[in-house]
């Protein structure tokens, strides 16, 4: 058989069939993407769950709340379908809570309301992602992010009729702004830079982080006094001098480890949380103040580098 005569078999075989072809590459196009869409929903709904119940549920308050920040993150990576998981995760994180059917889904579509309108928000006036390159982008992110985190704060407070002080507002906004910037920008950019590490290069900066790492175990050890102020001196002065020789993605991994640390403190109620002379919310207003100005700063010069 000539090689034309091969073609044209082949061919004839391949027409033959086509529609059989076609019909098992949507079949097979469809069951991966349902197959993602349940994975992506079971993830972020045990994530959410997580994050709530060692943060937003906790019997002591954390600074910053991980479930929202996560959330948010979560929404950029993946859109809007992963806001079943965030509804879910929320729901039944409240549910087991509080055994409060209505308030446990009050409390779920604000925090699917929140992720939601930050996407969009985003999109329709700042920029498609959270990793910044130009300061005046940083600063409407900042603000809209601000008036969102206080407008669902508002609503927050609202439902928890049992509380309703100024102190409980301020507490709620901060940890839910501060999460927004950290743990949200934190996730797209260890999305977008994790494969460009330089593994070398980053060897030679272990002990910045060690450093870090050692004065925030300080300031979780010891109770509150006039050591923790400096302490917070030491550790704001490290994050400056990261962001201006490591970057936006040094000073992402700098502001999101003492956001860590601080939240396990809290759920441990390490020393730092222990002190009953001075009330737990002047702590968390120091802690969140501290990790928010940090961040915004740090965040700031770091757009520089661009």
């Amino acid at each position: 058989m000539s090689q034309d005569n091969r073609w044209q078999s082949l061919h004839a075989i391949v027409n033959q069939h086509a529609a059989l072809l076609q019909v098992n590459s949507l079949q097979t196009i469809k069951k991966i993407a349902i197959t993602r869409f349940i994975a992506e929903t079971v993830f972020i709904f045990l994530l959410q769950y997580i994050g709530l119940m060692m943060s937003t549920l906790s019997h002591y308050p954390a600074p910053v709340w991980l479930a929202t920040g996560a959330a948010c993150g979560f929404i950029f990576l993946r859109g809007a379908r992963v806001l079943l998981g965030i509804g879910l995760g929320s729901f039944f994180a409240y549910i087991f809570a509080t055994l409060n059917f209505l308030l446990s889904c009050e409390y779920a579509l604000v925090f699917m309301l929140q992720a939601g309108l930050l996407l969009w928000i985003s999109y329709r006036f700042v920029c498609p992602t959270l990793i910044f390159y130009q300061k005046k982008i940083f600063l409407k992110f900042i603000f809209c992010s601000g008036i969102l985190t206080f407008l669902m704060s508002l609503i927050l407070l609202f439902l928890n009729s049992s509380n309703n002080s100024f102190q409980k507002l301020i507490y709620i906004w901060l940890a839910n702004w501060s999460s927004i910037l950290i743990i949200s920008c934190g996730l797209l950019t260890w999305d977008t830079y994790f494969s460009a590490i330089n593994k070398k290069k980053f060897l030679q900066f272990y002990f910045i982080y060690g450093l870090l790492a050692f004065i925030i175990l300080l300031m979780i050890f010891n109770k509150p006094s006039l050591l923790t102020v400096i302490l917070a001196v030491f550790l704001f002065s490290e994050t400056f001098i990261i962001s201006r020789y490591l970057g936006w993605s040094g000073v992402m991994a700098a502001v999101f480890l003492p956001a860590l640390l601080f939240n396990l403190a809290a759920y441990l109620h390490a020393p730092i949380f222990s002190e009953i002379t001075i009330p737990t919310i002047m702590i968390l207003f120091f802690l969140q103040g501290l990790l928010l100005i940090e961040t915004i700063t740090g965040l700031w010069i770091a757009i520089k580098k661009y």
